[in-house]
């Protein structure tokens, strides 16, 4: 027994995008004995609607931490892409999601670095938006703090054209790129000083690498635990 996706068209004048009843379910309060209930009667967990989204997209995009911590538990996927080419981990950054939501993927082993048609990572995102749990999670999970978007623009470029100081800190005590040059030749000092994001460049400018701070053993992110549910004849324990 299966969900087909044409069960249920959700908005006709957008492509007639169908959602199955496990995506639907995602959005509801406190979805996790209803999609434990179809997942015991049959439901795929990763089956895709018709854009690509997979369950765990959807739970994602409500925000939905409940939705997500069930659906890895029960054995979903974290690193379907829709027909974008986007993760649920992308979506967790682009939504500005609950951290935990972003922290619970990484966790249960999601991928990192999937792009956007600009080039874009999720660490670009998280610094677009100001984004400073969610960057850290990406970074203690090992993002590329100096990956380039299609610009050939870092992080930390993205930080000082949008006057993310917090981000900006995060990434230059993590040990980024200071003086990475985009494909104008500019490093992310520059982009600051011509933004107006005199603050930031001085910040950027003043940084020294003997600041710079690693990771420890001893820290790590607020946890997520998940644990594998086991099935027994179907029915989930």
């Amino acid at each position: 027994m299966y969900f087909n996706c044409d069960e249920v068209i959700v908005n006709k004048a957008q492509l007639c995008v169908a959602e199955t009843p496990l995506t639907l379910a995602t959005g509801i309060q406190k979805p996790g004995k209803v999609l434990m209930a179809l997942v015991n009667g049959g439901a795929l967990l990763d089956f895709r609607t018709k854009d690509g989204s997979t369950a765990i997209h959807r739970a994602v995009e409500h925000n939905s931490l409940e939705a997500v911590k069930t659906l890895l538990e029960l054995g979903a996927s974290p690193n379907y892409k829709d027909a974008k080419g986007l993760t649920p981990l992308y979506l967790a950054v682009t939504h500005a999601s609950d951290p935990l939501v972003c922290e619970g993927l990484l966790h249960d082993h999601a991928i990192i670095g999937a792009q956007d048609l600009q080039g874009w990572q999720e660490v670009h995102q998280a610094c677009r938006n100001g984004l400073v749990q969610h960057l850290e999670h990406l970074l203690y999970y090992g993002a590329d703090m100096n990956a380039r978007n299609a610009s050939g623009n870092t992080p930390l470029h993205v930080c000082a054209v949008n006057s993310q100081e917090s981000c900006a800190r995060v990434l230059l005590f993590r040990g980024c790129q200071r003086d990475a040059l985009n494909y104008a030749n500019q490093t992310p000092y520059q982009v600051a000083v011509i933004a107006g994001n005199l603050d930031l460049a001085d910040i950027i400018k003043e940084h020294r690498p003997e600041n710079v701070g690693q990771y420890s053993c001893l820290f790590r992110p607020p946890g997520f635990s998940v644990q594998k549910l086991v099935f027994d004849g179907g029915v989930v324990l």
